[in-house]
C-alpha cells in the first residue's frame, strides 16, 4: 500500500559519536537516540527506532529497538544490518513487547568494529506473505541538496544543523532511501512548495524538526559565495543574508567577503590588494599575481652600447625614459626616438615604446618629442614579474 504525504504546515516537532555535518561542523551524538519514522509504504511500517547508545567504541554494548506495525499480515522477522568501517554485521531482533501486528523488536550486542568512516544501520521488517520494508539510519553520509530548485533524494543520507530545499520541492520516491534528521537538525522548505513522500522514509530525531520557511546564507559582497557554510532557516534575511537558491555554491566559502572579485575560482589578476593586504583573489590560500614588482630599467648609453644592445648604424643612444607602466609578467624592450628614422621605429615627429609579450611585439607612439635630425637616442630593457 503506497501513501503520499504533502506537507504544508509551518513546523512539525517530533518525538524523541562525534561526526561532521554537511557544513563540516563537528556535532555530538552521545547516548540514547530516538527517531520517529514516516514512510511512503505502510506494509510493513517501521515507525520508530531507538539506538542506545549511538556513540560506541569497540567492546561497548549496544542495543537497537524498532517498532513495527502491520494491518493484516503478521511480522515474522526484523533484522538490523549494521555497516561499519570494515563490513556489515547482521543481527536478528526479537519481539520484546506487543504482538506481530504492532510490536517492539530489539536486540543487543558487543561492538566489534569502528565507525569513524562508515556508520549506518538498515532495519528490514518482513511479514508472513513476504512483503518487506527497510529503513536506513545513517550518521556518516551528509546530504547535499542543490543550492536551489527541486531535490529528489538520491540515497540514504543525514542532516545535522540547518539544511533543506530552497525554491523547490522535496521528493522521496525510492523505497531504499531514508532521510535522517539528527539531533537538533532543521529541514526547511518554502511556502508554496511541498514534500512528497511516495516511497522511502524520513527518520526524525526527537529534537529535530521540519520547518516551512526560507533558507539563507551570509554573502556580504553578493558574489555568490557565502562567508561560511552556515545556513539559516527563517522568514526574514539575517544581516547580509542572501537566499540560498541565489548562491553559486553552498559548500565553497568565500575567503574575503568584502570584495566580490575575491572568490573561489577567480582567474583574473589585480593590481591592488583585495582589501586586507592580501592578493589571494582565488581563495586557494596563496598570494596571487600582481603587477607592482617591476625591476629597474637597464639603459644603454654612449659608453656601454655593447653591454645592452646595438643601435642602428649611424644612430646614437643619448637618453632613456623608464616611466612606462608594465603589465604583470611582461618583459619589455623600450625605444625612444626623435625625428625621422629610416628603420620605421618611430614616425617623423613622434616617439614610441615597444614591448614584447607572449612572443609578439606591439608599439605605442609618443607624439610631441622635439624635432631635429633623425636620431635613435636610447634602448633598454625592463622585466615585470608576478608576485
Amino acid at each position: 500500500m503506497a501513501a503520499i504525504f504533502l506537507f504544508s504546515f509551518a513546523a512539525w516537532q517530533f518525538f524523541p559519536l562525534s561526526i561532521s555535518n554537511e557544513n563540516g561542523t563537528s556535532i555530538s551524538l552521545a547516548g540514547r537516540q530516538v527517531y520517529s519514522i514516516m514512510s511512503g509504504h505502510n506494509s510493513p511500517d517501521i515507525y520508530r527506532a531507538e539506538i542506545d547508545p549511538v556513540d560506541v567504541k569497540v567492546g561497548d554494548a549496544q542495543a537497537m529497538t524498532v517498532w513495527v506495525r502491520e494491518e493484516d499480515d503478521p511480522i515474522i522477522s526484523v533484522v538490523a544490518n549494521v555497516e561499519t568501517d570494515t563490513g556489515i554485521e547482521v543481527y536478528e531482533l526479537s519481539l520484546a513487547s506487543g504482538d506481530a501486528l504492532d510490536g517492539e523488536w530489539g536486540a543487543s550486542w558487543v561492538v566489534h568494529d569502528t565507525h569513524s568512516e562508515t556508520y549506518r544501520t538498515e532495519f528490514v521488517a518482513t511479514n508472513d506473505i513476504g512483503e518487506t520494508k527497510s529503513v536506513t539510519l545513517t550518521w556518516t553520509d551528509p546530504c547535499t541538496p542543490p543550492a536551489g530548485g527541486d531535490w529528489t533524494l538520491d540515497g540514504s543520507c543525514s542532516i545535522s544543523g540547518v539544511n533543506g530545499v530552497d525554491n523547490g520541492n522535496f521528493i522521496i520516491n525510492n523505497a531504499a532511501y531514508t532521510l535522517t534528521l539528527q539531533v537538533g537538525a532543521t529541514f526547511a522548505w518554502n511556502d508554496g512548495k511541498s514534500i512528497t513522500l511516495t516511497a522511502g522514509s524520513i527518520a526524525i530525531s526527537d529534537t529535530a524538526q521540519l520547518k516551512q520557511t526560507n533558507l539563507w546564507m551570509v554573502d556580504g559582497d553578493s558574489d555568490g559565495y557565502p562567508s561560511t557554510a552556515t545556513q539559516y532557516a527563517q522568514a526574514a534575511a539575517p544581516s547580509q543574508g542572501r537566499r540560498r537558491y541565489l548562491m553559486s555554491s553552498v559548500s565553497s566559502t568565500d575567503c574575503y567577503d568584502s570584495n566580490a572579485n575575491a572568490k573561489p575560482g577567480q582567474t583574473q589578476y589585480f593590481s591592488a590588494h583585495r582589501g586586507d593586504g592580501s592578493y589571494d583573489y582565488n581563495c586557494d590560500g596563496s598570494q596571487g599575481k600582481n603587477v607592482n614588482t617591476c625591476n629597474t630599467c637597464t639603459v644603454c648609453t654612449l659608453s656601454d652600447l655593447g653591454g645592452c644592445a646595438s643601435c642602428p648604424s649611424g644612430y646614437n643612444q643619448i637618453n632613456y625614459d623608464c616611466t612606462t607602466t608594465r603589465n604583470c609578467g611582461q618583459t619589455a624592450t623600450n625605444y625612444l626616438c626623435r625625428g625621422t628614422t629610416p628603420s620605421g621605429l618611430c614616425p617623423a615627429g613622434s616617439g614610441s615604446v615597444e614591448y614584447t609579450e607572449d612572443g609578439g611585439t606591439e608599439s605605442f607612439c609618443i607624439v610631441g618629442l622635439a624635432l631635429g635630425n633623425a636620431q635613435f637616442i636610447s634602448k633598454g630593457s625592463q622585466s615585470c614579474t608576478c608576485r
